[in-house]
């Protein structure tokens, strides 16, 4: 993919030649969700998100931002050692590998 291709504009791109997927490695599609509709579905109910350093935040989505930036609540980290209770939490969406509605 090129570096100045956005996904806006990959989206279009899509929409474009009638498709609402991607391959995957095994040449089916998976159905292609934009992040921030994630976002917007799951406000107010419970998400997990892996982070680039292989924790795992899980609670309520409260509030984000265009940049992915969230404020999530009830939050919860676990690690493959423990899970601690955080409450509430500010997160900065580049350290965001996936999300996950629950």
């Amino acid at each position: 993919m090129h570096a100045n291709v956005s996904p806006e504009n990959l989206s279009r791109l899509f929409k474009k030649k009638g498709l609402n997927s991607l391959p995957t490695l095994t040449g089916h599609r998976d159905i292609m969700v934009m992040p921030l509709a994630l976002l917007e579905k799951s406000m107010n109910k419970k998400i997990s998100l892996l982070l680039k350093d292989n924790r795992i935040l899980e609670g309520r989505l409260a509030g984000y931002d265009d940049y992915m930036n969230m404020v999530l609540e009830d939050t919860e980290e676990r690690t493959a050692d423990q899970t601690r209770r955080l409450g509430t939490v500010i997160l900065r969406g580049n350290n965001v590998v996936s999300i996950a509605p629950l």
